[in-house]
């Protein structure tokens, strides 16, 4: 990971720093730009890696950037898309304009980090949780805390619409 540059383009402060955040605290060299224009701008300078980009931002969006990134001639970076949307026909749209693949917002942080170790070849180390194997939990279980009686709930499964059982 030493040494991986990663250019953040989010219009989003919040999703903007959570990501930056994320990415320093393992090891990440991390720019952001706040649109699709800043973006070129470093992406020109810097060179990243990787670039984590929103596809709907102001000024230049997500596609028009990656667009210019893609079909510059230039070193290209590999380019994942950030989006809000849900809907397949959004998924062609961004794949089809150079896009190296997706990920739908929020953001989750198991999903970003398999995503660059798909594309970077990056392996990640994990510290050992410091409580042992061996040592007994001081707090409930799960099951113990959230024991039911199940002849109550076959009780009220009796009086509830058919629909909802």
């Amino acid at each position: 990971m030493a040494g991986k540059r990663i250019l953040i383009v989010e219009d989003d402060s919040d999703s903007r720093h959570l990501l930056s955040d994320l990415l320093t605290q393992v090891g990440f060299k991390v720019k952001i730009a706040v649109n699709g224009q800043e973006a070129l701008w470093l992406w020109r300078r810097w060179a990243p890696h990787l670039i984590w980009m929103d596809m709907r931002m102001p000024i230049l969006d997500g596609y028009q950037a990656t667009q210019e990134i893609k079909t510059s001639g230039a070193q290209v970076p590999v380019i994942i898309a950030l989006t809000g949307s849900a809907f397949e026909q959004e998924r062609a749209a961004i794949l089809s304009c150079g896009c190296d693949d997706f990920v739908r917002k929020p953001i989750r942080a198991d999903v970003i980090f398999a995503k660059m170790a798909e594309y970077l070849n990056v392996e990640y180390s994990y510290k050992e949780d410091p409580i042992s194997k061996d040592s007994q939990p001081t707090s409930p279980s799960l099951s113990e805390t959230f024991k039911v009686d199940l002849r109550n709930c076959q009780n009220d499964l009796v009086n509830m619409p058919e629909a909802w059982v």
